[in-house]
Parts: C-alpha cells; sequence; structure tokens
C-alpha cells in the first residue's frame, strides 16, 4: 500500500505540474496572440494613407497657403481704404474722393483669384460690406452733425427774435 499511495502522490504531483506548464504556456500564447493581432486589427481598421493622398494633402495646403497669402494683400488694401475713409472730410462735398472710395470698395467686392478655394471664399465680399456700412455710417454722421448745427443756429435766431416780443400775462 505505501507503494501505490506513493505513486499516487508522485502521478498527483506530475499532473499538477503539466497542468501549470500548459497554463503558462496558455497564457503565454494567449498574450503573444493580443501583441500581435491587436496591432493588425487596428491597422486594417484604420488603414495608413498613401503616397497619393499625402501629395494630394500637400496640395491643398500649399492652395490654403496661396489664400492666406491673398488674404494679406486684400487685408492691407482694405486698410488703406479704411484709413482713407477715416481721413475724409466730410463735411465737404468731394464728389471725386467719394468715387474712388467706392470704386474701390467694389475692387474689394469683386476681388477673386483663378482658384477654386479662393472664388468659395466670401472673406473679401464681407469686407467690402463693412467698409461700405463703415463709410455710409460715417457720412450719415457727418450730415447729422451739419443738420445739428443748422437746427442749433436757427433755434439761437428763434431764442433771440423771441426775446424781443413781450410775454402775454398769464
Amino acid at each position: 500500500m505505501v507503494q501505490k499511495t506513493e505513486i499516487k502522490e508522485v502521478n498527483n504531483l506530475k499532473d499538477a505540474q503539466e497542468v501549470r506548464r500548459w497554463r503558462w504556456g496558455f497564457r503565454g500564447g494567449y498574450f503573444l496572440f493580443m501583441v500581435l493581432m491587436i496591432p493588425a486589427i487596428c491597422l486594417s481598421l484604420y488603414a495608413l494613407p498613401s503616397m497619393k493622398e499625402n501629395n494630394e494633402m500637400l496640395e491643398l495646403m500649399s492652395e490654403y497657403k496661396m489664400i492666406f497669402a491673398h488674404q494679406n494683400k486684400l487685408k492691407g488694401f482694405v486698410k488703406q481704404i479704411h484709413n482713407r475713409i477715416v481721413g475724409l472730410d466730410l463735411s465737404i462735398k468731394q464728389v471725386q474722393k467719394v468715387e474712388d472710395l467706392r470704386s474701390d470698395i467694389n475692387k474689394v467686392k469683386k476681388d477673386n483669384n483663378n482658384s477654386k478655394r479662393l472664388q468659395g471664399t466670401r472673406y473679401n465680399k464681407m469686407a467690402a460690406n463693412i467698409l461700405l456700412v463703415h463709410y455710409e455710417t460715417r457720412e450719415a454722421l457727418a450730415a447729422y452733425k451739419a443738420n445739428l448745427q443748422q437746427v442749433t443756429e436757427d433755434l439761437n435766431i428763434c431764442t433771440a427774435n423771441v426775446g424781443d416780443i413781450p410775454r402775454a400775462p398769464y
């Protein structure tokens, strides 16, 4: 009987070692499978861009650089027009200067380049509209000031005339 219990203990020990080896082997194989399969799955779902797509992206970037260069050129022209509007004395009728301003504002509005991207942008039209509103507001303000001055002069004349008329008794 002693031999049978010893054999059982040895067999149990061998079985336990085999089970442990099998578990570690399975864990190692599973880890290796995950390490190799997760990047493969990610690469298949999110494909890397090809050289053609990279070239297209570079072309788009160069077109946007052209748009920014165009915007900077237009910004300088718009600032020049704004300075001319601010410096214009609107209390005096200056037909030639006003027509020049309006024609420059129209140039800004119609300024397009032959790029498809530039034709799709509307910043030049917005800038022209803002300049036009700015000019018309300053023109209305100058007219308001002139009218206010005329009204105050007329009011002063009326008060001077009223001062000569005796008051009616109450």
